[in-house]
């Protein structure tokens, strides 16, 4: 008998064999994360007929897009692994790899419209998260790189603030 425990599964789409898979937007150290998320299966059969559903050709007139990233060889792997993906289902993906002030720049304007971002906080609260990522407030390169807003979002998270720093 072993007192260790096993390793954790590792997703097919893994690229390394650290970290945990998120399961939502908190991570999981942080008050309000999900301790488990109904996920979607990886289903291109199911993809290829929902864009078909949707109106959306494969072939020649198939859609393109462009993907932005930071150089770093990760990226590059994840970006690859996109591109793969996609292509099983009909979409060609082009890859476009940027210096970190030229990609930082681009996606801070709003002029990527497929990238990647990643999010570390500053401290272990919920506000650091949703608040930053989500605020119409900070829209840009104050964290809101999505561009994401909502006037009611806004007021849910006003209200969060509101009741914490009451307490």
């Amino acid at each position: 008998m072993t007192s260790e425990k096993p390793p954790a599964p590792r997703s097919r789409f893994s690229l390394t064999s650290c970290g945990v898979p998120a399961r939502g937007i908190l991570p999981p150290a942080i008050p309000g994360a999900p301790a488990a998320e109904a996920r979607l299966p990886y289903d291109p059969p199911r993809a290829r007929r929902l864009l078909a559903d949707a109106g959306v050709t494969s072939g020649p007139g198939r859609p393109r897009l462009t993907y932005h990233y930071n150089t770093g060889t990760p990226n590059q792997r994840l970006a690859e692994l996109l591109q793969a993906q996609l292509r099983d289902v009909g979409i060609d993906l082009q890859l476009r790899r940027l210096d970190w002030a030229a990609y930082l720049t681009l996606v801070d304007e709003g002029r990527a419209g497929f990238y990647r971002q990643a999010w570390i906080a500053d401290y272990p609260d919920p506000e650091n998260f949703l608040t930053v990522l989500f605020h119409s407030r900070n829209v840009g390169a104050a964290g809101n790189t999505s561009r994401y807003r909502s006037p009611v979002v806004d007021r849910w998270l006003d209200g969060s603030e509101e009741k914490v720093f009451r307490a």
